[in-house]
C-alpha cells in the first residue's frame, strides 16, 4: 500500500523538513494568473522565428528554501504569501531535491511499478497551490499518478480529439501543449472529455 509514502509526504511541512538545509529549485511562479502554460522551451528550434512569442508570462527557475517552501504550499498559503505575491508550483526529482537516500527510503512502496523497466522509469513530484491549473497537454510516455494530499482534477480527452486540440509540433517551443483555449471560452460541448478527481491514495493509470 502507499501508507508508508503517503504518511511522509501528505503535507508541506513534512516535504520541507526532507530539504536539510537544501533548496527547490525550479520552482514555477507567476504573479498575475494561476495558469501556467502553455510551457515554453526556448531550446526548440522554432523559438528562432520572431513571431513565436511564450503566450503567459512566468518563471520556471525560482529557488525556494524549506521556510519559504512551507510558507507557499503550507495548508493555509494563498497567493499574497511567500517570496512575493503570486501563485507557485513545483515539479521535480525528489532525488534531485531531497536526495537519492530520500527517495530510496520513502518512496519504496512505488519501487513495484518501476521495476520493470528502471532506466526508463522515473518518479516527480508535484507540489501546488489551491487553484494552481496546468493546462491541456499530451506526454510521450506513460503516468501513473498518486495522489499523496489534497484533491486533484483530471479532465482527459481521447486520442481521437487530437485535432481539435491542435496540439504544437515537435519544432515548436510549445511542443505538446494544446493551441485550443480550454478554460476561456470553455470547451465545446460536442468534444469528449473525461473527468476524474483523485484525493489521498487514490492512482490514475
Amino acid at each position: 500500500g502507499l501508507g508508508p509514502a503517503g504518511s511522509l509526504w501528505n503535507s508541506s511541512a513534512k516535504v520541507a523538513g526532507l530539504m536539510s538545509g537544501g533548496r527547490a529549485r525550479g520552482v514555477f511562479f507567476r504573479p498575475d494568473g494561476h495558469v501556467f502554460g502553455p510551457f515554453f522551451d526556448p531550446q526548440r528550434p522554432f523559438s528562432a522565428i520572431s513571431t513565436v512569442r511564450r503566450l503567459n508570462a512566468y518563471t520556471d527557475d525560482l529557488e525556494l528554501d524549506s521556510e519559504a517552501f512551507l510558507s507557499v504550499f503550507g495548508a493555509a498559503s494563498s497567493p499574497e504569501e511567500g517570496p512575493a505575491p503570486g501563485f507557485y508550483h513545483f515539479s521535480g526529482s525528489p532525488a534531485d531535491t531531497f536526495g537519492e537516500d530520500v527517495e530510496r527510503m520513502h518512496l519504496d512502496p512505488l519501487q513495484e511499478f518501476l521495476k520493470l523497466d528502471p532506466s526508463r522509469s522515473s518518479i516527480n513530484l508535484w507540489v501546488g497551490q489551491a487553484g494552481v491549473v496546468t493546462p491541456c497537454h499530451y506526454d510521450g510516455y506513460h503516468n501513473m499518478y498518486v495522489q499523496l494530499a489534497g484533491r486533484k482534477r483530471f479532465v482527459m480527452y481521447p486520442p481521437s480529439a487530437w485535432k481539435a486540440l491542435h496540439t504544437y509540433p515537435f519544432l515548436h517551443p510549445s511542443f505538446g501543449q494544446c493551441q485550443a483555449n480550454l478554460t476561456s471560452p470553455p470547451a465545446p460541448s460536442s468534444w469528449v472529455s473525461y473527468v476524474t478527481k483523485l484525493a489521498f491514495g487514490g492512482a490514475l493509470l
